[in-house]
């Protein structure tokens, strides 16, 4: 298994280019999943949404005030959970282990992660597979910050 992690701030164009690379290297290769993927499934199931709901359904209003998530943002409702729930009871590598069993699981080559921003996560990949199987990509857009995230470089 080979790994892109991309890593920017929100709105810098991580799952654009992640979407980009798929294209290229083939959908019977390559497959786009993030570290979120698990974490937005559960917060959606914890809101009362069906269960068959696309875990990326909020990425355009992901900013937003939304009644389906009682007033937060779709983004303060993923961050609150993860960093107060799932983190403390399962660890700050949960969502890397995750990831890997997602990724295991489909038996593709090549996964790009278009949300990595946390160290602990990104290491369950490197001690699964050999670090020369990994890119990490930094991207940056003009305007684009962490604020308000909580993830970074």
């Amino acid at each position: 298994m080979k790994f892109v992690l991309l890593n920017g701030p929100p709105r810098s164009g991580k799952t654009t280019a992640a979407k980009m690379l798929q294209t290229i290297l083939g959908e019977d290769r390559a497959e786009v999943i993030g570290f979120s993927y698990h974490l937005k499934r559960m917060v959606h199931a914890i809101y009362a949404m069906p269960y068959d709901m696309d875990p990326d359904a909020f990425d355009s209003t992901k900013d937003t005030s939304n009644a389906s998530f009682m007033g937060m943002s779709p983004r303060q409702a993923y961050i609150m959970w993860s960093e107060k729930a799932a983190k403390v009871f399962h660890g700050d590598d949960f969502f890397g282990k995750m990831l890997l069993r997602a990724a295991e699981a489909t038996g593709k080559e090549f996964f790009m992660v278009p949300d990595s921003g946390f160290r602990k996560e990104a290491e369950v990949l490197i001690d699964a597979v050999d670090p020369k199987n990994i890119l990490l990509v930094h991207l940056r857009r003009h305007g684009c910050t962490f604020e308000g995230d909580s993830r970074n470089f």
